[in-house]
């Protein structure tokens, strides 16, 4: 009787203690599975206020090649070929140059690029991928940013020229004979345009490995994902204002690979 009823007391409290064991157990999973959908779902928001802001840096650095930096190199190229023509007149005959110089100060653009870096840096933290392209767009930025201030004091110092002197360096070209040819304004311009490029290119390959990550991330919650932002340059493209990927090779064969499909006949 005695070892029957001891038998009991043991059996309930093994029973109970089996049952606190297991609902502490399901609580943790809980716990945990909760845990990670939450961090899931803060990436992927994350993720599309990253590539809001690459949408932001695109805009700005777009309007200013669109307003300034494209019309303004279109014409100094075409003044560059005249010089060149002008350069090649047979000796004896009479050659004719009128230049209009383009001394209108540039703005430096302003770019959200600061909060962009704390944002990858600090709440996209489960990929390399936009960690490892956020510094090639912040030095992409920053050179644009070197070039137009480089421009800026240029146009000051052409102030003070004769138009002789302002000629030759306007266009990188000998003052005299005896002079070598100052080369500045003709790189300024030409580093203005080619990382104005650069900015786009990194800010639309950003925003694309983004949106990959964050259609990764949302994999994983199914229904419970938010919908996830994606950047559209196709007009942009059509337009002539977005660089060439093919002048970016590695970056497109790292980021962008190919897909290959096979076809298997039999």
């Amino acid at each position: 009787m005695g070892d029957a009823q001891f038998f009991t007391l043991w059996s309930s409290t093994v029973s109970a203690a089996l049952g606190a064991i297991g609902g502490s157990a399901a609580a943790y999973f809980l716990t945990r599975q909760n845990d990670k959908t939450r961090h899931l779902r803060d990436e992927v928001t994350a993720c599309n206020a990253a590539v809001g802001l690459c949408a932001s840096i695109a805009n700005t650095i777009i309007a200013i090649k669109r307003q300034q930096i494209k019309p303004m190199n279109d014409i100094y190229l075409a003044q560059c070929q005249s010089v060149q023509q002008a350069a090649v007149v047979p000796v004896g005959q009479p050659s004719v140059l009128q230049v209009n110089f383009d001394l209108n100060r540039m703005p430096t653009p302003w770019t959200c690029i600061d909060a962009l870096n704390e944002l990858i840096s600090s709440r996209i933290t489960s990929a390399f991928e936009p960690s490892g392209l956020a510094p090639s767009l912040t030095q992409a930025i920053h050179n644009q940013q070197h070039f137009i201030e480089l421009r800026n004091a240029l146009i000051e110092k052409f102030r003070g020229y004769n138009q002789n002197e302002k000629l030759a360096r306007y266009f990188g070209i000998s003052a005299s004979p005896t002079e070598g040819a100052d080369r500045s304004y003709p790189d300024a311009m030409n580093g203005i345009v080619v990382y104005t490029d650069d900015c786009l290119y990194f800010a639309s390959l950003l925003g694309d490995v983004l949106t990959a990550h964050a259609n990764r991330l949302a994999s994983q919650l199914g229904d419970e994902a938010p919908p996830i932002k994606q950047l559209n340059f196709k007009q942009l493209q059509a337009d002539g204002l977005m660089p060439n990927p093919n002048g970016y090779a590695a970056f497109e064969k790292q980021y962008r690979p190919k897909k290959i499909e096979l076809f298997v006949t039999m």
